[in-house]
């Protein structure tokens, strides 16, 4: 059986670097990803109704997408 990857060694030691939490990390990179992502759904929304002046289906399945991503960053971060 291979080995698999643990935070402790095999006699159950904390790894070299310590027992490092990477919750901070992680909540970063969902908040700023999210974040890019609701605000490039936005720009699209503004230029679809500002300048084309046409919403069509494929606006909707976005934003549709986007309240989906948002609310499954947050129910995931609220473990962190």
């Amino acid at each position: 059986m291979a080995p698999s990857a643990s935070t402790s060694g095999p006699d159950n030691t904390p790894p070299p670097d310590g027992d490092v939490d990477k919750g901070p990390m992680v909540l970063a990179l969902v908040t700023v990803s999210t974040g890019l992502a609701l605000l490039t759904v936005a720009l699209r929304l503004f230029v679809r109704i500002t300048v084309v002046k046409s919403v069509g289906w494929d606006d909707h399945a976005i934003v549709v997408s986007a309240v989906s991503l948002a609310l499954h960053s947050r129910t995931r971060l609220s473990g962190l």
